[in-house]
């Protein structure tokens, strides 16, 4: 997972007071992407999380990588749930009934894909819990976020 923020043209404590203002910012983003990200793979637990932040003239990135697994000891995940403020109304009314209902597709394709749906009605073995559970590397994805003001 990536995530990304323009800064302004700074130089020296400037510089760094802009960097430690947005750091809290990418990293709740990639937070919030990679909990995204394992409910829609049907995975509930991360191993060997990276997170790097590499710092530009104008950019400031964040990157995190994980192996994503479905640990049979831990509650699975919550299914999402697509919300639309009033504000954004498409002309078709049911247009977010059949969003929710391709994510939910999506995730019943996952869980099939990883063995996930197997996994949870019977043992797993131990000498390869994490082939038995169903394990994916988490691919990095870019979104750039707008420096706060």
């Amino acid at each position: 997972m990536t995530a990304s923020t323009y800064m302004y043209n700074a130089q020296g404590e400037h510089n760094a007071k802009e960097i430690s203002d947005a750091l809290p910012f990418i990293e709740y983003e990639v937070h919030r992407q990679l909990i995204n990200k394992l409910k829609i793979k049907g995975m509930n637990a991360l191993f060997g999380m990276q997170l790097k932040i590499s710092v530009g003239d104008r950019t400031l990135i964040g990157t995190a990588t994980a192996t994503a697994c479905f640990l049979t000891a831990l509650p699975p995940p919550t299914r999402p749930r697509l919300l639309c403020s009033p504000a954004w109304q498409s002309g078709d009314p049911n247009y977010l009934q059949r969003t929710q209902q391709k994510l939910e597709e999506r995730i019943a394709e996952n869980l099939e894909h990883y063995g996930i749906a197997r996994t949870r009605s019977r043992k797993v073995r131990r000498e390869r819990p994490c082939q038995a559970s169903g394990c994916l590397r988490i691919k990095p994805l870019i979104i750039l976020l707008p420096l706060p003001s």
